[in-house]
């Protein structure tokens, strides 16, 4: 102000120097004016300019005007400045409409709106409260790198800001913000479900947002290939697309709606959409059945009323046709009923074609019952009388039309002998008709192993002092069974007249006699047929086949010398057939003998299979005669004590490295474990003698299931065992 004064002084000097006139207006009357002020030159006429205000500056009005009193600029809110230009602006109170400086500085601002451009490296520097008017904008461009600094603590109100940098515990404030977003103490808040899919952020094909992994982390963009869902690990440790691991417990879940449930084919069908399900016809097979509990089972119901099936037995099952004991079941006019028990003693008869069977009184003479198929015929106490009854039956027989129809192959006759003694005297039965057979109720024909000074024949015996049995029928498809066939005479016991048929049978059938044994048992045929368990140990000559073939099938056949083709051909199948010397192939042996052996049973020699040999044989046995080999194959047979295989290819990979020396060796009582380390056979003599085979593993693999008397062969596997019981057994182990 002092420099202002003094700036006034020195211009009124020189306007009194240069400007005479001064003083002549100072020598007027007229006033200049009053109050604090300075001298001015106004249009050629001095005057005072007063100051105004307190913060007033004198300030040129330009050429031609009064110069004239007024505020700082900026200091007066009612007259802010358009446009301020500065390099650097320190201030109070400042009032501008729009700024412009490099570095500016102010301790408080107050205005409706300012606007701040500071130049690039400026600074804005604001020190205490910037309170903006409602509605006003505080606009700051700040030119990189430029930097706007807020005074420790300052708070910036109702403003429209951009471009700040804010210093330490600054804190900008305005209204608070409403709608998807709201604010309550410069604290801002998102509205619940206010972020809409269209606000959130895009993210790639096919994916949901969610964290990977098995911690808390940010979301991230989880993307699906084709044909696969959502899921959790089976650790547990992380999510991601993949396929259902439907063996995990917790991969589905709930109840899949019928509306949901897809179309069924095959043995079960449903419409799509529907959980009604039906089984097609025929589709439950018989395996897809429940497995029954044990064997002979039939589903039904036994317990009375409905419900469900249950494993019903044969007892249960012809017990809904009748319980009561002794009944019988027949197959009535409309179906299967029961006779019920009569009087004790009575006989089912046979009503024939067209009617049901009924009880009836027996008749007299031991005649049992007959049909048009079948007489059962015996059981009387007098064999005189059962004989009758047989002769009856028979004679009924060849003149039988079995249900209503000649008789033939597959329309046969049967008569059934009840067990006892048909007594013949001196007669035969003689047997001229094929297709009529004779058999044996009961299987009991005595021993299957030969029994010195045996006198049982079983239960069922046709006895004569002649020739108790002859064949005549020619062919003569007939069976004879379960018979003893005895004969008290030297003569022969069961005689055919002619070739026995290949249709012919005899099984289980023992000659006997109680006569002299210079006859032989059988005729001198040609024998083909089957021949099952036939025995003749009384009398030579069983199948004798002096100049004759045996071209049938024997199993089990037995007997004593001059058996089983002596002198003719043996050209069938033997299977485990024995007879003492002189038999089964003496002639010529161009059969199949598998397992037959030298019985001594009447001490005659010469071996069996000792004709020429142009067969087979197996595992036979005939210490009394060499072998007279020609061709054909032998395996493991002894002949003469001689262990024969002949003709038989012994294939190895490895070649034969050596010859077997080891020596036979004599077997206890007991039986024998072979310790060859290779197989044996082990020869067993003895009497009523039974044995149990093992293999190496201690696995019983044959027992024989009748005694036998004489000597078997038996092999034994290396490792194996034979166990054996009997009276005076003795064998030897021979390796092979």
């Amino acid at each position: 102000m002092k420099r202002l004064l003094l700036f006034l002084l020195l211009v009124l000097a020189w306007n009194a120097a240069a400007q005479p006139i001064i003083r002549n207006q100072f020598t007027t009357n007229a006033p200049l004016g009053s109050g604090y002020g300075v001298l001015v030159w106004t249009a050629g006429t001095p005057a005072v300019v007063n100051n105004t205000s307190t913060s007033a500056f004198l300030h040129s009005g330009g050429v031609g005007a009064p110069p004239s009193f007024s505020l700082v600029p900026g200091s007066d809110p009612t007259v802010p400045i358009n446009n301020f230009y500065t390099t650097n602006l320190y201030a109070t109170n400042f009032y501008a409409s729009n700024i412009f400086a490099t570095n500016a500085t102010f301790t408080t601002i107050t205005n409706t709106s300012n606007y701040f451009n500071i130049a690039k490296g400026g600074h804005l520097t604001i020190t205490n409260d910037i309170t903006i008017q409602t509605n006003g904008a505080l606009i700051l461009n700040l030119t990189t790198p430029s930097v706007l600094v807020l005074g420790t603590n300052n708070t910036v109100t109702n403003a429209t800001l951009s471009g700040l940098t804010l210093g330490n515990n600054n804190m900008l404030t305005r209204d608070a913000l409403t709608g998807d977003v709201t604010t309550s103490a410069n604290v801002s808040t998102i509205a619940n479900n206010a972020v809409t899919d269209a606000k959130f952020r895009q993210g790639v094909a096919r994916s949901v947002v969610g964290v990977t992994g098995n911690a808390t982390a940010n979301t991230a963009d989880i993307q699906g290939a084709t044909d696969t869902v959502l899921r959790v690990n089976g650790a547990g440790t992380a999510v991601a697309f993949g396929a259902i691991d439907l063996s995990k417990s917790a991969a589905a879940g709930g109840v899949l709606q019928a509306a949901s449930f897809p179309t069924l084919t095959g043995d079960v069908t449903t419409s799509a959409g529907a959980l009604a399900a039906t089984i097609a016809n025929n589709a439950v097979t018989l395996p897809k059945l429940v497995n029954a509990t044990v064997t002979q089972r039939v589903l039904g119901r036994n317990t009375a009323g409905s419900g469900n099936w249950e494993e019903v037995t044969a007892s249960q099952l012809n017990d809904w046709i009748g319980s009561t004991r002794g009944s019988v079941l027949y197959r009535g006019a409309s179906g299967w009923a029961i006779r019920a028990p009569n009087t004790a003693g009575y006989v089912l008869t046979d009503g024939g074609v067209g009617a049901d069977p009924n009880w009836a009184a027996a008749a007299a003479g031991g005649l049992a019952t007959s049909g048009s198929q079948y007489a059962i015929v015996g059981g009387a106490v007098s064999g005189t009388a059962n004989w009758t009854a047989l002769s009856n039956a028979y004679v009924t027989a060849k003149t039988a039309t079995p249900q209503g129809a000649a008789l033939s192959v597959q329309n046969r006759y049967t008569i059934l002998l009840l067990p006892g003694v048909y007594d013949l005297g001196s007669s035969s039965f003689t047997l001229d008709t094929q297709f009529i057979d004779i058999m044996g109720i009961s299987p009991n024909t005595g021993p299957l192993q030969f029994i010195s000074g045996n006198t049982d024949y079983g239960d069922t015996i046709i006895k004569s002092s002649g020739i108790p049995m002859k064949v005549t029928a020619n062919p003569n498809d007939l069976t004879i069974a379960n018979l003893a066939i005895f004969t008290t005479g030297n003569n022969q016991i069961l005689q055919y007249t002619v070739a026995a048929s290949a249709n012919n049978k005899i099984l289980n059938v023992i000659l006997g006699k109680s006569g002299a044994n210079s006859a032989d048992a059988m005729a001198d045929v040609n024998y083909a047929g089957t021949y099952v368990d036939v025995r003749c140990w009384d009398r030579p000559g069983l199948f004798p086949g002096y100049g004759s073939t045996l071209s049938g099938s024997f199993f089990r056949c037995k007997a004593g010398s001059t058996s089983l083709c002596s002198g003719g051909t043996a050209s069938g199948v033997f299977i485990e057939c024995e007879a003492d010397g002189q038999s089964i192939g003496k002639g010529t042996a161009s059969g199949t003998f598998i397992r037959c052996r030298e019985a001594n049973i009447d001490g005659t020699s010469g071996g069996i299979m000792a004709g020429t040999f142009t067969g087979t044989a197996q595992d036979c046995y005939t210490p009394g005669g060499a072998l007279n080999y020609s061709s054909g194959k032998i395996m493991n047979c002894n002949f003469g004590n001689v262990i024969e295989n002949r003709a038989v290819v012994l294939k190895t990979t490895g070649g034969l490295a050596s010859t077997d020396t080891t020596a036979a060796v004599n077997i206890a009582a007991t039986g024998w474990t072979n310790t060859f380390s290779k197989n044996a056979t082990v020869y067993i003599d003895g009497t009523a003698v039974t044995f149990t085979n093992y293999n190496s593993a201690g696995t019983a693999i044959y027992t024989n299931v009748t005694a036998f008397t004489g000597v078997i062969p038996v092999p034994v596997q290396s490792g194996g065992k034979v166990i054996i019981s009997g009276t005076s057994v003795t064998g030897r182990a021979v390796p092979f």
